[in-house]
């Protein structure tokens, strides 16, 4: 018996909608809008296997709920990690000395891996880059205050 290649595979797409979910959450703030995609991909691929099977035999619903939370995720947790870092980033060039820091947050559409393939590669840029970062920590109020 051969199975029905238009019937779609539910469980399938339960387990990618899954995946897509467990992409967005862990892999949009690291790798920005490529993580994201991803997700949406996974999330998408679930969808469509939910509605196939939908289609076919009256099963899929799990899929496709799935599917749709993974789509929505992955949207979400993208715009809001490249927010975060575009925050970052101007956050860093109002004050002083935050403008290695936001040189080197310039694709925060890349997230976290953007910001560290554009850190210096030499020992006098890096210490500048602590040291800027040292400053930056001294001005943040809660940790003056914990001392």
């Amino acid at each position: 018996m051969e199975p029905n290649a238009k019937s779609g595979h539910p469980i399938l797409g339960v387990i990618l909608a899954l995946l897509g979910i467990a992409v967005a959450l862990f892999l949009t703030f690291i790798f920005g809008a490529i993580g994201g995609g991803i997700a949406l991909l996974l999330g998408l691929i679930g969808l469509i296997l939910g509605i196939k099977a939908r289609k076919a035999g009256g099963r899929g619903m799990g899929a496709i709920i799935v599917g749709a939370v993974a789509i929505v995720m992955a949207i979400l947790l993208t715009v809001s990690s490249v927010g975060a870092i575009t925050a970052l980033r101007d956050t860093a060039e109002k004050s002083k000395p935050g403008s290695l820091f936001a040189k080197y947050a310039s694709k925060p559409y890349l997230g976290l891996v953007g910001i560290v393939m554009n850190m210096p590669q030499d020992e006098e840029g890096m210490q500048a880059l602590m040291d800027e970062l040292k400053e930056l920590e001294a001005m943040n109020p809660v940790q003056t205050e914990a001392k």
